[in-house]
């Protein structure tokens, strides 16, 4: 099963991202202080990892509405299952390829190992649900608050990949990805 939200939406979403920053450039002057490709490159990595991690929440989210029903519809469960630990997969290719092309000394890295190590969590936790409510109950309530948490490190993310660089993309990526949940 594919994840909710496919890679092919999520470079399209960017690239529409970086076109509007471009055609909406400020004055040359803030250009003399422009963040290098690899960081624009980051910026926007940490941004399509959240739209994952959006869709993370929204699987998680949809688990506990499919575990609300007496009795738990098993078969929409093995398949809402499903979509959470891809998804959960997807946001672990996104930010290992982010660690990948961030610039050496790039202030988001730390922010970045620290979300591998709760990643790592997350898809353990995914993959313990078993269909059963007082079992899965706790473990989908954190797993949304643990998801909530890596949006909020991961905007975080962002403001630091630019590291007193200027980038357009800091003022259009965000709202783009706003926009599309």
């Amino acid at each position: 099963m594919l994840p909710s939200i496919t890679f092919t939406s999520l470079t399209l979403l960017a690239g529409t991202a970086h076109s509007l920053a471009l055609a909406n450039a400020p004055p040359s002057s803030s250009w003399q202080n422009a963040c290098p490709a690899a960081v624009d490159g980051l910026i926007s990595g940490t941004e399509i990892n959240i739209l994952a991690q959006q869709g993370e929440r929204n699987a998680t989210e949809a688990l506990q509405a499919i575990e609300a029903k007496n009795p738990v519809d098993m078969t929409a469960f093995a398949a809402g299952k499903a979509v959470l630990v891809n998804d959960v997969m997807f946001g672990m290719t996104i930010r290992r390829y982010n660690q990948l092309i961030a610039p050496a000394g790039n202030a988001a890295l730390a922010g970045l190992a620290t979300y591998a190590a709760a990643q790592s969590t997350e898809l353990a936790l995914a993959q313990s649900l078993n269909g059963v409510p007082s079992h899965d109950s706790s473990i989908l309530a954190m797993l949304v608050t643990d998801v909530t948490n890596g949006i909020t490190l991961n905007q975080n993310n962002t403001e630091l990949a630019a590291d007193g660089c200027y980038s357009p993309l800091l003022q259009y990526l965000p709202a783009v990805v706003a926009d599309s949940v």
